[in-house]
């Protein structure tokens, strides 16, 4: 005899259902300054999310890296325009995309500032050395005084009785902007006067007959003064008093 067996029939399994569809999309364009902390993360869209990102082209800005995660990071060091090509790759579906970033890197600013205190009581003759916290600029940091002073590199002389104003700058170059000018203004009071005395014969003996000179020094005041007029050095006015202890000698 014969057996006839038949199989039921298979179940319909239906279409395969995809899954999400790999995108990405191309961030707005960048700005960034030099010297400045920069952070920006791409992120693609759909697929597997286990995503490997590269730069296929072009370049970042001087200073700024990409990692697989898709993080840009870093500080810049170059002001200039970049654009970098970077690309995705799912690493489950073997899919990739690219898309263009751009960077504009503007100058950084850049802080100067001085340090040292001006003296609270300045006087004619003094002098004040001054101490300045430069920025990261190529460029020199210049000391000008004017007006009752003037300066020998960072060294201020008060030169009168007046108004003494003292402005230290900083000029920008290719990475960095010009920095904000620092300014001190300080009011000088007029120096005192010299008061120097001598004797002759000096040594003596009990006995012998002394003689005391006193010279009065004008101070800066008045010594410029008199220079810049051409005219001649007044005399001194007053009195000049001559103590042994508390006894008067004349």
């Amino acid at each position: 005899c014969s057996l006839a067996m038949s199989s039921a029939p298979s179940a319909d399994s239906g279409p395969a259902t995809p899954g999400p569809v790999l995108g990405f999309a191309a961030p707005a364009a960048q700005t960034a300054e030099v010297g400045t902390a920069f952070s920006l993360t791409l992120q693609a869209t759909g697929g597997s999310q286990d995503f490997n990102y590269t730069v296929m082209g072009g370049a970042l800005p001087d200073g700024l890296t990409l990692a697989a995660d898709g993080t840009i990071t870093g500080t810049p060091t170059k002001a200039a325009s970049f654009s970098a090509t970077v690309q995705v790759e799912d690493r489950k579906t073997g899919k990739k995309l690219s898309v263009t970033v751009t960077f504009t890197v503007n100058r950084g600013q850049q802080a100067l500032a001085i340090l040292s205190t001006a003296p609270a009581s300045a006087r004619g003759g003094s002098t004040y050395t001054v101490s300045v916290q430069a920025g990261p600029s190529s460029e020199q940091v210049i000391l000008v005084a004017s007006g009752a002073c003037s300066s020998s590199g960072f060294v201020v002389t008060f030169n009168v009785a007046g108004d003494c104003k003292i402005t230290v700058s900083q000029k920008g170059d290719a990475k960095y902007l010009d920095a904000t000018d620092q300014v001190q203004n300080i009011k000088v009071g007029q120096g005192a006067s010299g008061v120097s005395v001598s004797s002759t014969p000096n040594p003596s003996k009990p006995g012998d007959e002394v003689t005391f000179t006193v010279n009065v020094a004008f101070d800066l005041t008045k010594q410029r003064a008199v220079a810049g007029s051409m005219k001649a050095a007044p005399t001194p006015t007053g009195t000049a008093t001559l103590m042994d202890g508390s006894d008067a000698l004349g």
